[in-house]
Order: structure tokens, then sequence, then C-alpha cells
């Protein structure tokens, strides 16, 4: 698909073999700015101005503040060690050593460009205070290197986008942290690796869909399975009546399970209970993203969840 024919390079990746694509979308590398910045993707959703009846009109900031689109009802969260999937299946210890001589780059690129080298050098401190203390972060030490990377890669990101959507539409919002037995193979390899066990990224969606490979072998009467059932009942609810619980259900824990509220982002934790917290989502952890973030700017760090929210609500829409 070499041309410059916009039209012609459409018809061209139609019609193109899936793998080949696939294979050709990693040989694109990212430029340093890209690293710096945190920009992990080449391909993303992009402003349209042109189509007829283009999916993505305006930055997905301006449609939120501008009440642009169909707000419905949705469920968001993050699991409680997301991070564990940055570590990699091989030991790396010179890696998350260095993470300490890096953390610049976890500062939003908005907030960095703005700053001054005293600004910047503050900001660094703070964080490195806030998840490593005096400890240098190693392989038996990495609950301050899987914090901040949960925290940079979903949790600040999803608690932000919760709060700008509450106004629009009910969200509930969930925080996983049952660390059972239905994991990837991928997670397993890296528990091991590391000695270091989670809940990590995508683990929840094992408790909501069939997974022959990972949750085919529990038990009637095993955590996993009291688990898995509650979080299926949720959902299903969701999906039939808008709301996850209905009336007292001693299946769920008799938990009422309330959308994210107005003074604070209260939330559900799943954690082989149902527990309703009415403290702010991830407290401290998101206190710091905001204090680094300015007021608002924040809505920036929640593009890509928009984007994919927005998706979710037109697939909705469109059933």
């Amino acid at each position: 698909c070499s041309t410059a024919d916009s039209v012609k390079a459409l018809k061209c990746l139609t019609t193109a073999d899936v793998q080949e694509i696939v294979v050709a979308q990693q040989r694109l590398n990212q430029t340093e700015e890209d690293m710096k910045n945190g920009l992990s993707l080449i391909f993303v959703p992009s402003i349209d101005k042109t189509s007829k009846k283009p999916f993505l009109p305006y930055h997905p900031k301006k449609l939120l503040e501008e009440g642009e689109g169909s707000f419905v009802p949705f469920i968001m969260g993050i699991n409680s060690d997301e991070g564990m999937m940055t570590l990699g299946i091989t030991k790396d210890e010179e890696r998350i050593k260095n993470i300490t001589n890096n953390l610049e780059r976890f500062i939003p690129p908005e907030v960095r460009n703005q700053s001054t080298e005293s600004r910047l050098a503050f900001l660094v401190k703070k964080i490195k205070w806030f998840y490593f203390q005096d400890t240098v972060p190693s392989a038996s030490n990495l609950r301050g290197y899987v914090d901040l990377n949960t925290d940079v890669l979903f949790g600040y990101s999803t608690a932000v986008s919760a709060r700008a959507f509450r106004d629009r539409a009910d969200v509930y919002l969930y925080f996983f942290a049952f660390n059972g037995t239905f994991k990837e193979r991928v997670t397993e390899i890296v528990m091991k690796t590391y000695n270091f066990s989670g809940v990590s990224h995508a683990e929840e969606l094992s408790y909501l869909f069939v997974r022959q490979k990972v949750n085919q072998t529990a038990t009637e009467d095993s955590a996993e399975m009291k688990t898995w059932k509650q979080m299926a009942k949720l959902w299903t609810n969701f999906a039939k009546y808008g709301t996850p619980t209905v009336g007292t259900d001693p299946e769920l824990d008799s938990v009422a399970w309330s959308p994210v509220g107005n003074v604070t982002t209260r939330y559900l934790r799943i954690d082989g209970n149902l527990t309703m917290i009415s403290n702010d989502y991830l407290g401290s952890r998101v206190a710091l993203w905001d204090s680094i973030t300015p007021s608002r700017s924040g809505y920036l760090q929640a593009t890509a969840v928009l984007i994919v929210l927005l998706t979710t609500i037109i697939l909705y829409l469109t059933k």
C-alpha cells in the first residue's frame, strides 16, 4: 500500500491480509519524543472533520465539555495491579532500578512542556518520594514500581474520566482486587519470575467470560466461582435493568452499587467480597496526580479512555 493517495491506500488496506498489517505495524518505530510523551500506539483514532458522518468530529474533551453525544450509564474500573503488565517475562533488574532516574517521562506532556527546570525537579522529587520513599526499586521491592505504572497507565485517567462523566450519566466505578487462580499464562510467568503476586491487566475478564484455558477448572464451592457468578450477575443486571444491583440480593452480598457521587468518587471494591467504598477512588494516589496536573487539564490524560467510551456508547445505541 505504498501510495500517498488516501483513497488508494484505503482500498489496498481493506483487501490486505490482517496478519500482514499487524506485522507491518510492528516494524514502525516510535520517535524519541513519542516515547517521552508516553505515546505507545502508532495508529489511534483521529479527529475527522471531512466525512459527512464523522465518528470523531472533535477532541473528546471538547465533546464532553459541550455535552455533545449520547451519554448513557456505563461501568468502568481497573485492577489493583495493572502495572504488572510492564514487568515483562524476563527479569530486568536494571530497568526496574533505573525507573527513578527517568521519572520525568511520567509527568503529562502538557505539564512537562510548560514547566521550568526547577519545577520539573520538584515534581520528580514528589513522585519519587510518594512511590519509593527512601527505597530503591528492585525485583524484590516492586510495590512502588507496580503502583506507579498502574496509576499512570490506568488509575488516574479512570478517576478523571469518572469525574468528568458523572454530571452527564451514571458512572459505576469498580476496583477489582480479587487475587484468584484465573491467571493468563503470561501473568503466571511474571509472578514466578519476580515472585510477585497481584491482579494484573485484564484479569477481571476471566470472571466475566468463559475462557477455556483459564477458568474451566474452578469448583462450584470455590472463591473463584463465587466471584465469577457475582461479576456475571452485576454485569447482566446492568445490561437488563441499567443498574448493576437490584434490591437486596444475598448472592451479591446485599450490596447496593451506587454510581459515582458529585462529592466523592465512590466505587465498588471486588476482592472475594463486594464492598461499596464511599471514600475517593484511589485516594491519595489520585490526589497526587491532581496536584501535578493543572486544573481541568487532567481531561487530556483521559483522552484514550474517552475514545473507548464513545466507541462503546455508539455501539450500544446502534444495537
